[in-house]
């Protein structure tokens, strides 16, 4: 085999028979160049998470956690980026635990994830941090103040392996002409 050929693969999953007679010159070795492989491998559905700014749902996340094919490459996609979650207090218990796990990862990545929520309970709070943590659950008494601090607004920080740092924002005054101006 000449340098800068691979065996071609061959996969079903192809789009066309056009890509498939790309893939599969007429000789016997059944070679392509690795170039030529690799775009068609990346084409379509797998590449849009390694974009540099992507919006996607919960659901799409969640598969980082699953065992699937493609991990390694859904790993890659959310390393660099930085993870928003919005309305966290209405995953069922079921996705929580895919959650957990995914945040597990992200916190050994060390990528920095956003967990928003209006109405999500102490205790889930603690787990979503313990998880992005990456401390074990015997040696979680420093987590003892996320459990028991129902304050809002409230502000939870924790970088992987250390503890949890909790500040309460202080309110913004409400003026009358901000009121008025609403109203009219």
């Amino acid at each position: 085999m000449d340098r800068g050929q691979i065996k071609a693969l061959d996969h079903d999953a192809m789009e066309g028979p056009d890509d498939r007679q790309q893939l599969r010159p007429s000789s016997r070795t059944r070679s392509a160049s690795a170039e030529l492989i690799a775009h068609a491998w990346l084409r379509g559905r797998k590449k849009a998470m390694l974009s540099s700014f992507v919006a996607g749902t919960i659901d799409q996340l969640l598969f980082a956690g699953l065992k699937s094919r493609h991990l390694a490459l859904r790993h890659l996609a959310v390393a660099g980026k930085v993870i928003v979650i919005d309305e966290a207090h209405a995953y069922d218990t079921y996705m929580s635990v895919y959650l957990d796990r995914v945040l597990a990862w992200l916190g050994a990545y060390r990528v920095p994830v956003v967990v928003l929520s209006a109405t999500l309970s102490a205790n889930r709070r603690r787990e979503l941090v313990e998880a992005y943590s990456g401390r074990k659950k015997t040696d979680s008494r420093d987590f003892d103040a996320v459990a028991q601090t129902e304050e809002y607004p409230l502000l939870t920080a924790v970088a992987p392996g250390g503890a949890p740092v909790l500040r309460r924002p202080p309110a913004a005054p409400w003026t009358s002409s901000w009121s008025e101006s609403t109203t009219t």
